[in-house]
């Protein structure tokens, strides 16, 4: 099962893919007071929370569990106050201040273990208008894909491990993560989407959505239309992820959809709700 057949299987299923992308951006992105998704919260009311350096204990606990960043104990108040100093600052680097923030972060917890997915988060939210990425684990597969597509490396690529240095790890050195391999990667995935179609598509009918609804993410000068982008290709890139785990562990045809998400496609209903971006009922089909 080669990357290059991978690549291919990806293309052959990208108008699913972009469509269940467009359905989870917009089910997390609801007004800040949104209490359908309670406990979990709107992508906009952390966006609203992190707007301003007053951010609580409390608040910072419930945003590193809501997105499981943290599994272990946390000094609450210690994270807090970094996250406040880091809203309260107006030059922030993003290759610079995401490794400083991982590493502040990482003295505050128990295992004092790697903390890069969470601070890249909490910059993502607090500076809208810087370029960053957020990680998970499951992105990294259509990371490593991306930046594998981009290099002229022979060698398959390390699927779904963290990044560390330049993104190829020698064997045994998966612990560390390194922020600016990644968002390499991502940067070659925002690339490489705009001028398609039905990505370009999808992204009309989200800001049509966010436009539609309060919150921060209706305003421009708020998030700008850079911002609004990359929180979808990250979703985008959360589905490609899964989809090479689903081929490479279930030996899957590449290429070949899931049953669930065979006859998808994005409706011809402007998407005023998240049942709206599918034909069929969202809520339903997917369990949101």
């Amino acid at each position: 099962m080669s990357a290059e057949s991978i690549l291919e299987g990806l293309l052959q299923v990208r108008d699913v893919l972009v469509a269940k992308a467009l359905a989870e951006a917009i089910s997390v992105s609801g007004p800040p007071g949104d209490p359908s998704r309670l406990p979990h919260r709107s992508e906009q009311y952390w966006l609203q929370t992190f707007s301003t350096p007053d951010v609580s204990p409390e608040q910072m606990r419930n945003f590193l569990a809501a997105f499981q960043f943290v599994r272990e104990t946390c000094d609450y108040g210690e994270a807090a106050a970094l996250a406040n100093k880091l809203i309260g600052r107006q030059h922030f680097e993003p290759s610079i201040d995401i490794a400083a923030m991982a590493a502040a972060l990482r003295v505050v917890t128990e295992r004092r273990a790697a903390q890069t997915t969470a601070a890249a988060a909490i910059c993502m939210f607090a500076k809208p208008h810087a370029k960053v990425f957020t990680m998970g684990d499951v992105h990294c597969y259509s990371a490593r894909l991306s930046l594998w597509a981009l290099s002229d490396r022979e060698g398959p690529p390390l699927l779904g491990v963290p990044f560390h240095e330049d993104g190829w790890e020698a064997e045994g050195s998966y612990e560390a993560t390194d922020y600016d391999a990644y968002a390499q990667a991502c940067e070659g995935v925002v690339n490489g989407l705009r001028g398609v179609a039905s990505f370009e598509n999808a992204l009309k009918r989200y800001t049509d959505y966010l436009e539609s609804v309060q919150g921060p993410m209706r305003s421009r000068e708020t998030t700008p239309l850079d911002f609004v982008e990359r929180r979808l290709v990250e979703k985008l890139m959360a589905v490609e992820g899964w989809y090479i785990r689903y081929w490479l562990e279930n030996a899957v045809q590449i290429g070949r959809l899931a049953p669930s998400d065979e006859g998808i496609v994005i409706s011809r209903a402007v998407p005023r709700r998240p049942q709206d971006v599918f034909a069929t009922d969202l809520a339903a089909k997917f369990g949101y």
